[in-house]
């Protein structure tokens, strides 16, 4: 028994350092090695000539962790700015322009770009980046242009993005949120989840809507040849105006790859519907001429009555300061040719206005007298006020014949 245990007792410190190595080495192994601050702004570079501002701010501000430098955070800004996140980029630039131990050019360069990314911070704004098999694109009913990576403008919050296929047999409309101060990209890959969307098909409506809204918002692309309308599943208030010029609307819940006919959600006698007219008689061409006459020599006869009131007032003061020192002869003279000039134009312009009205009534009476029909009848149109998710409204219009 005494030869075998200095042997055990060996073996065991043996296995005891062999498990602690292989430890150590997959602990090592596990472990990745912390890139240094020049590696990572080496890596930050890389990604943002690869176009991955997302992962060079991700870099530049683990690197920022390990030197803080000013510098380090106008890059930053300037990733921010790229990727249209407007708001964080102004912010990165502030603390730059607020930092005492950036350079004075670093400094001016980044009230410049605050200066110029303000203005957007009111807004959101949309663009439309790379292929997309559409051929026009609104977004929250402004058009967003297909090529040259131009920002469109528009109110914050969630929008409907209108998406038109060639030709305009196919719309799509999908909501998006627009969120201030940042820009969203339309890409292709925007509305490829077409397993949420609904489909209400026109072929077999006839005739087509001549304008068509879909909860408030008005449909660009020409509705009279349209065929299908994508849009997200669930409740819809659709309005469709008839060749008679009268807004049918209809509410419709649709579930998710549902497709429906409008022609079976609108009433049958939708194309039939006509515009609730009433009849008012208004002046003709005749009678409007008369009326402007007469109404034109009463404003003459009363000028010039108001200038022979203004003169006789006139006179009498004239009149009074003439026995008083403080005028003199001359002045005097003046004053009576003026006043004499302003009755003479008051006593033109009565008479011309007098002239006018007389005329004016002769030329009416005559006309009577001869049986001419100086009426013109008015059709107008009201439509039943409306209420929707867009708002509410009075549809008025109205022709004459």
């Amino acid at each position: 028994m005494s030869y075998h245990r200095p042997f055990s007792l060996f073996f065991k410190i043996i296995m005891v350092l062999f498990i602690g190595v292989l430890y150590l080495h997959s602990v090592s192994i596990g472990s990745p090695k912390t890139p240094s601050f020049n590696e990572l702004i080496k890596e930050a570079r890389l990604a943002k000539d690869a176009g991955n501002y997302e992962e060079a701010i991700a870099l530049l501000k683990r690197a920022h962790k390990i030197k803080a430098t000013p510098v380090l955070i106008n890059n930053i800004g300037k990733m921010y700015s790229k990727l249209g996140r407007y708001k964080e980029a102004v912010d990165a630039y502030r603390i730059v322009t607020d930092d005492p131990n950036a350079s004075q050019e670093v400094r001016t360069l980044d009230e410049q770009r605050i200066g110029k990314l303000e203005p957007k911070l009111s807004k959101a704004w949309g663009r439309v980046e790379g292929d997309i098999p559409w051929t026009a694109v609104w977004v929250g009913g402004q058009f967003c242009p297909l090529e040259g990576q131009v920002e469109v403008p528009v109110r914050p919050g969630t929008r409907w993005v209108e998406l038109k296929a060639k030709g305009g047999h196919r719309i799509r409309l999908r909501q998006l949120d627009l969120p201030m101060g940042r820009r969203t990209s339309i890409k292709a890959t925007t509305f490829q989840n077409a397993e949420s969307m609904a489909t209400l098909r026109f072929e077999d409506l006839d005739p087509r809507p001549v304008e068509l809204q879909v909860n408030g918002l008005n449909i660009e692309s020409p509705s009279t040849g349209l065929n299908r309308l994508d849009l997200p599943a669930g409740t819809h208030v659709l309005r469709l105006m008839n060749p008679a010029g009268r807004w049918v609307q209809l509410k419709t819940t649709l579930r998710a790859a549902q497709e429906a006919l409008v022609s079976k959600l609108l009433p049958s006698d939708w194309k039939e519907r006509k515009s609730a007219y009433g009849t008012a008689p208004v002046p003709g061409v005749y009678r409007t001429t008369q009326i402007l006459a007469a109404g034109l020599g009463a404003t003459l006869i009363t000028s010039g009555l108001y200038l022979f009131y203004d003169v006789e007032q006139s006179r009498a003061y004239v009149l009074d300061e003439t026995q008083s020192p403080s005028m003199t002869m001359k002045e005097a003279d003046e004053r009576w040719r003026t006043l004499n000039n302003r009755a003479t134009l008051g006593g033109i312009l009565t008479g011309i206005g007098s002239a006018v009205v007389i005329g004016a009534g002769t030329w009416w009476w005559l006309g009577r007298s001869k049986g001419q029909a100086p009426a013109t009848t008015a059709r107008f149109r009201v439509f039943a006020p409306w209420c929707d998710q867009g708002g509410c409204g009075l549809e008025v219009g109205g022709a004459f014949e």
